[in-house]
């Protein structure tokens, strides 16, 4: 008996035979094994060159547990995951076996790996420098052996390998690397048209980077190490998305493209920064000291960090603080524009021989380093603090600062025609505050200190609430806005006095001078309590209403010229001397009542309304003349 079975899957099988004759008990069986063959499948890697030490993985679409293996050691290795290893200049093909059982034979896959590179010294377009006698193709992934000179623009590389001990210098042409650039000897950028543009890491450690002309090395993805970096007259760019900007000590730094760019620690830049093409650089902790120019097109983030700008600064794009502790300094040159400043957070600084102190909103600006005198270029607003440092000046010209934080003057704050605009405290202790000019001074915090103070023709202001009344010696004096301004000592000014409407100026028990015009507006009131009042110059309280001239105790009003008008007058304790020179009159509309009044006047005085002296009337010199429609009335004594 013959017969045959077939079967497409593998297992055991039971195979029954039966006689064909009537007797149907005679039969018999076995047992059959059936194996499945073999199967390798198809190889496949991301490239099918690399360079000498270089890697890439192989996968197969078989089945898993076979054997990988090289046909040529010598040339690449191949680990039991299929990792293939570039070992020397050549080619091979990588094997991935498959044991067959059963009868079945092996299955065997196979790859053809190259490993490209260099086979001597030599030039970049000379093929007797390459493997096979073929220059790099693109995308090809290249290991240089031996000193190579780029003698002209490559194709655009997978990966390239530079062994240690090994230089491949780049004349006037482009070295494009689309993936990692492994430095591991040397790069020489000889040109001042040299170009090497690395999309993928770049990695220098162990090795060197050197610029030996002005040449440009292009980072576009992560810059792990420049090595031992020779910057000479080179310029180092990072221009990728997101990137670690490297501590280095560079010559030319250009921050390039969208994205955040970190300073990952002390940056020292010999010549000049750039800041472009939708770019933020991030200082984060780290100092940035640029000896040249910086141009920001994009953003200029600054941390709790220093940025030292030491050969000017132009910007048309941002400057932010993410710190407060954030400064931005300008050294020996002065910026031209500040583009978008943050006026939230960080302060300005402008050193020795930056002298132009931009217009601009700042939110700290801090005149230090000595030197030449800071000129304001034009209208300045402080949302912070201004800082003058002992030795430094800060001229105003005809320009207006105005600062809503402290302004601590240790240095001097010298004005022309322009005016500060102090709306926080101030305080000039140990620093000088100078007019040169009929310019103004407005006060409207706290008042610690003038300073050294010289007065010239300007115009010193107090417009805040309740306010102490600084003395000393003033050429002009106003005081603005509600709450009570109170001498804190002896006042003299030298031209005119204003009370404006709303206002009070209450000299408390000390002596206040004016050598020209007292004016009382409006609704304004000058309050007298045991001190004394000298208007040497015209006296006006007149105004719709009238101004206040109100005693609160025994004080004195001495009034040596025109008296205008004493507007609304209460004085029951006061002492009030006519002392001019030249005939006086007494207007205080409906009439006024004083406790004590002094004549000391030989042109006289003349009645323009009624007065009531309550307790003594003097008349040391001179005479008080009444006409029939004023009376003056005294209850007290007369005496002289």
């Amino acid at each position: 008996i013959s017969s045959s079975a077939t079967t497409s899957m593998s297992g055991s099988y039971g195979l029954v035979v039966t006689d064909g004759n009537s007797c149907s008990s005679a039969t018999s069986s076995t047992s059959i094994s059936v194996s499945s063959p073999p199967n390798a499948g198809s190889l496949s890697g991301s490239t099918s060159s690399i360079g000498v030490s270089q890697t890439v993985q192989l996968t197969t679409s078989g089945s898993a547990g076979g054997n990988w293996e090289s046909n040529d050691a010598s040339i690449a290795s191949v680990n039991s995951s299929g990792l293939v290893t570039g070992v020397s200049v050549g080619s091979t093909n990588i094997t991935y076996t498959v044991a067959g059982s059963g009868g079945c034979s092996d299955d065997v896959a196979s790859y053809s790996i190259s490993i490209l590179g260099s086979i001597s010294s030599g030039n970049w377009s000379n093929t007797s420098t390459w493997a096979g006698g073929v220059k790099p193709t693109a995308g090809q992934n290249i290991t240089i052996l031996h000193d190579v000179t780029v003698d002209e623009s490559t194709a655009d590389l997978g990966n390239l390998t530079i062994n240690s001990g090994t230089n491949l210098s780049v004349g006037a042409f482009t070295l494009e690397v689309s993936g990692t650039l492994d430095n591991n000897g040397t790069i020489s950028i000889a040109n001042s048209s040299s170009v090497v543009d690395v999309d993928g890491e770049y990695d220098a450690t162990g090795g060197n980077t050197i610029f030996s002309a002005a040449g440009r090395l292009q980072l576009g993805g992560t810059a792990t190490s420049l090595g031992t970096l020779t910057e000479l007259t080179g310029t180092v760019e990072y221009d990728g998305g997101t990137q670690n900007v490297l501590s280095e000590d560079y010559y030319n730094l250009v921050i390039d493209q969208s994205g955040n760019k970190t300073a990952q620690g002390v940056i020292n830049v010999a010549n000049d920064m750039t800041i472009s093409n939708s770019a933020s650089f991030l200082t984060s902790t780290n100092t940035i000291d640029v000896s040249g120019t910086t141009t920001v097109g994009a953003t200029l983030e600054i941390g709790n960090a220093l940025y030292n700008s030491r050969g000017g600064f132009s910007a048309t794009g941002n400057i932010n603080f993410s710190h407060g502790g954030g400064k931005l300094r300008f050294y020996t040159v002065s910026p031209t524009s500040l583009g978008t400043l943050d006026n939230t957070l960080g302060t300005v600084v402008y050193m020795s021989g930056a002298t132009n102190v931009l217009s601009d909103d700042y939110y700290t600006l801090t005149i230090d380093d000595g030197g030449t005198a800071k000129t304001l270029q034009g209208d300045a607003n402080i949302a912070g603090n201004l800082n003058i440092k002992s030795g430094n000046q800060l001229n105003l010209g005809s320009n207006k600062m105005t600062t809503t934080g402290t302004s601590d003057i240790d240095g001097t704050l010298n004005i022309s025609t322009g005016t500060y605009d102090a709306n926080g405290a101030f305080d000039a202790t140990g620093g000088s505050v100078t007019f040169t000019d009929a310019g103004r001074l407005e006060l409207a915090g706290t008042v610690t200190s003038l300073g050294t103070f010289t007065p010239s023709t300007g115009k010193v202001i107090y417009n805040g609430g309740a306010q102490n009344v600084l003395a000393e010696n003033y050429s002009n004096l106003t005081f603005r806005g509600s709450g009570v301004k109170t001498a804190s000592g002896n006042i003299n000014v030298s031209n005119e006095l204003v009370i404006r409407s709303s206002a009070t100026f209450d000299i408390a028990a000390t002596t206040t001078t004016v050598t020209g015009t007292t004016y009382v507006n409006s609704s304004g009131t000058l309050s007298i309590s045991t001190g004394t009042f000298d208007a040497n110059g015209t006296f006006n309280a007149s105004g719709t209403p009238v101004g206040d001239v109100t005693f609160t105790g025994a004080g004195n009003l001495e009034l040596g010229s025109t008296v205008t008008s004493l507007g609304n007058y209460t004085g029951s304790n006061s002492t009030i001397l006519f002392n001019g020179s030249s005939a006086q009159t007494i207007n205080a509309g409906s009439g006024f009542t004083v406790d004590n009044l002094t004549v000391n006047n030989a042109s006289g005085v003349t009645l323009n309304n009624d007065v009531t002296v309550n307790s003594t009337l003097t008349l040391t010199s001179g005479d008080i003349i009444s006409t029939s429609t004023n009376k003056l009335s005294i209850k007290g004594s007369v005496s002289g």
